[in-house]
């Protein structure tokens, strides 16, 4: 939290003292080669009044605040198409003969699905990823990848655990129970900590808001409303209302719009960003674009919502990103589709069958780093990471001997007690 506050002190900072090179945008570089989910203005008109910036702030603020209200439970599809480009040190390290492909660029297209159920109530989710399509290409042929296929994943997630399987896998062994009997040829779960997840892909978060970045749009903009506002001090509210500019258009159809601009200083001069949101979707945002100083876009967000049981929720989302160069980084598309609010779900839904689990299946726990076997949809253990292996007959000698040991211990230290009451009679 302190890191977060300095980092926010110091990119006001920097826009307040630099200030003078910080001009109002006159023209907005939207990619040509990319296609709007909605006819983005181009004319627009500089707010200038601070109480009327404060206003459109807190109305923009609110709708972030107000953006998953009446939303209890949620299930539906996500399809994604992906297409990323990879360099020739990771095409080395997933098995590609670089000497072969020589600097021809390979492309790694993935297509696959993820349904989901989620109770954001109880702050738990149920995904399962199936991988329709991957192959990996140069812009001559597709070529094969030695080291990958493609696989479909089970997955639940909580507050406090998150749990995956890989569908119809079976291991022969348990690694972390090497020649264990009773764990060969098993479906195998494994528990890790929700912690790390904060850096994973979207096949592993929580929010449905999440798969769609909306953090670049709601979350700068909650910041610079507590900005403007002076909750941060008179420096840093002087720097925002200065800084940040806002802007206001109309589209066709007469629908108000609003766009947030700024710049942030880079190392060839300063980028810029613009947030635009429109009242034809209650001034939900519908579109996040960087661009370098060299007027270069090198990340395009576009989202498009539906009205959904009277509840707005995106139901497209688009991702682009070049490199600096201009050069494609990755896109990614993305579309909602079987979109179910607030119905009821089954517990047995986050259970151990929902994941394909059933009775002395694995489920091996690296929180605790312990193996369990499952028993009537209920986790038993079984034994800590490699554990040896004890028969009935072992363990029966051992807690014999274990015994005895308890009891020639206990012996003898009733016959030093004895001897050092009786030696303590005497003395007297």
């Amino acid at each position: 939290m302190i890191k977060r506050k300095l980092t926010t002190y110091l990119f006001f900072i920097i826009l307040f003292l630099e200030n003078s090179l910080l001009l109002t945008a006159e023209e907005i570089y939207f990619p040509k080669q990319e296609e709007a989910y909605y006819a983005i203005p181009q004319s627009w008109q500089l707010i200038t009044n601070n109480a009327d910036k404060l206003n459109i702030m807190q109305l923009l603020v609110t709708t972030a605040k107000n953006g998953k209200n009446g939303i209890d439970t949620l299930k539906g599809q996500l399809s994604v198409q992906y297409e990323g480009k990879i360099n020739n040190i990771t095409a080395k390290e997933i098995g590609f003969d670089t000497n072969l492909l020589g600097e021809k660029p390979i492309s790694h297209n993935v297509d696959f699905t993820i349904d989901f159920i989620l109770d954001l109530t109880n702050e738990k989710t149920f995904r399962f990823r199936k991988e329709t399509k991957s192959s990996f290409n140069t812009e001559e042929q597709i070529v094969k990848s030695p080291n990958t296929s493609p696989y479909n994943t089970i997955s639940i997630v909580s507050s406090n655990e998150y749990i995956y399987s890989f569908e119809k896998e079976i291991l022969p062994t348990i690694p972390e129970l090497p020649d264990y009997p009773g764990t060969e040829n098993k479906r195998v779960a494994w528990r890790e900590s929700p912690e790390p997840l904060v850096n994973r892909t979207l096949v592993e978060m929580i929010d449905p808001y999440e798969y769609f970045d909306l953090k670049k749009t709601w979350g700068n903009v909650e910041s610079f409303y507590e900005h403007m506002k002076g909750r941060h001090g008179n420096l840093l509210k002087e720097a925002a209302l200065k800084d940040i500019s806002l802007f206001e258009s109309k589209d066709e159809k007469n629908n108000k719009w609003y766009r947030i601009f700024y710049k942030v200083s880079s190392g060839n001069g300063f980028d810029e960003v613009n947030i635009f949101w429109s009242q034809e979707v209650k001034f939900y945002p519908v579109c996040y674009l960087y661009t370098n100083s060299s007027h270069v876009t090198t990340n395009l967000l576009q989202v498009r919502w539906k009205n959904v049981n009277g509840l707005l929720f995106p139901i497209d989302s688009y991702v682009v990103s070049y490199y600096n160069s201009g050069h494609l980084s990755y896109r990614r598309k993305m579309t909602m589709s079987d979109i179910k609010i607030n119905e009821p779900i089954s517990p047995e839904q986050f259970s151990y069958s929902a994941l394909g689990l059933k009775d002395d299946d694995i489920l091996v726990d690296r929180t605790k780093q312990t193996v369990y076997t499952i028993q009537n949809n209920q986790p038993v253990k079984l034994a800590k990471f490699y554990e040896k292996y004890q028969t009935p007959y072992e363990r029966n000698v051992n807690r014999v001997r274990l015994i005895i040991i308890g009891i020639g211990i206990l012996m003898m230290a009733t016959g030093l007690a004895l001897r050092f009451f009786g030696h303590k009679k005497r003395v007297r």
